[in-house]
């Protein structure tokens, strides 16, 4: 339960595939589950992680019990709301904010709100189009690679502008014009 609700990054990623690829994992098949779901690029639901680990949860007094248990089952809220927005975004490079909203079962203003925080966090790169109502997940580019892309497209420019010119010069000598 801990790896689950530590925030997202690099550590927690190894970490957790290491408690997955753990043998001693199968006798727990709840927390197996957990783990795979976690691990894996697919949206999970939070209403349906809720259900099915209701029971894991209640059981769970150290963690989940006390003062700090509704805000841990918050953190775990926020954790699957996290991972959900890393696995949209290494799906989709541009969605619609209602759909995006609809996806992470969340209202529009809370997507917005979350979408913000994981941009904040940089775990997502993100551009948010209020107006038109799109989000945006395309990287920025370097400048180095936005240089070497117009050269390319100048490079490709001259060398159909050179065919151009050459087909030109072949018609006027075939067909003795004058230019």
């Amino acid at each position: 339960w801990l790896v689950c609700l530590s925030k997202q990054e690099p550590m927690q990623q190894s970490i957790l595939h290491n408690v997955k690829g753990n043998l001693k994992l199968s006798d727990l098949p709840a927390h197996e589950s957990l783990i795979k779901q976690f691990c894996t690029k697919e949206i999970i639901h939070w209403t349906t992680l809720q259900e099915t680990f209701a029971g894991e949860i209640a059981a769970e007094t150290e963690i989940f019990g006390g003062e700090k248990g509704a805000k841990r089952v918050e953190d775990l809220k926020l954790r699957v709301i996290e991972h959900n927005m890393l696995v949209i975004s290494s799906y989709y490079s541009r969605i619609s904010l209602p759909r995006l909203a609809e996806l992470l079962c969340l209202s529009a203003d809370e997507t917005e709100k979350h979408l913000s925080s994981c941009v904040v966090d940089k775990s997502v790169s993100a551009k948010i189009d209020r107006p038109a109502g799109l989000v945006d997940f395309s990287t920025a580019k370097s400048s180095d690679w936005l240089l070497n892309k117009w050269a390319s497209n100048i490079d490709q420019l001259l060398t159909c502008l050179d065919k151009s010119s050459h087909l030109i010069q072949k018609e006027a000598q075939t067909y003795k014009v004058s230019l």
